[in-house]
């Protein structure tokens, strides 16, 4: 996970936004789920699949007026994905997933900074699956 914590920056009293790099640098493909703390923050991708030496974008936004004394928290639950998975939610929610590791990731604010140029990019429109994964941590 690159960078090994989820940074949000915006313009104050917007939403805030970060991005991080997840890379798979085992040899099988992996299924991973992201967990969040708080129904404010927002994933653009909860569940993904990443191949072996492959990477993946996850985009991270805090709601316009979200509580900005709160302390939010990202999990990246990731485990070797099953031979015949085609769409990793399924996998995640159907119980195929065994032996699942966590990723704790601590979350930045810094209102008024200006988002790097990729977070900057990501619209703010809630992402396409708005519903969060939450939990707060435990990939069960």
């Amino acid at each position: 996970v690159d960078p090994a914590t989820v940074s949000l920056a915006g313009a104050a009293g917007g939403s805030l936004k970060g991005v991080n790099t997840l890379t798979n640098a085992g040899a099988n493909k992996i299924a991973v789920k992201i967990k969040v703390n708080n129904g404010q923050l927002n994933v653009s991708k909860p569940y993904m699949a990443i191949d072996p030496g492959q990477s993946a974008t996850l985009n991270t936004r805090l709601a316009p007026g979200a509580d900005q004394a709160a302390t939010y928290a990202v999990a990246i639950c990731y485990a070797d994905a099953p031979a015949d998975m085609t769409d990793p939610k399924v996998a995640w929610t159907s119980g195929a997933i065994k032996d699942s590791k966590t990723i704790k990731l601590t979350v930045e604010l810094k209102p008024g900074e200006a988002a790097s140029p990729a977070a900057a990019a990501t619209p703010d429109a809630p992402p396409a699956e708005p519903t969060p994964v939450e939990g707060g941590g435990e990939c069960g």
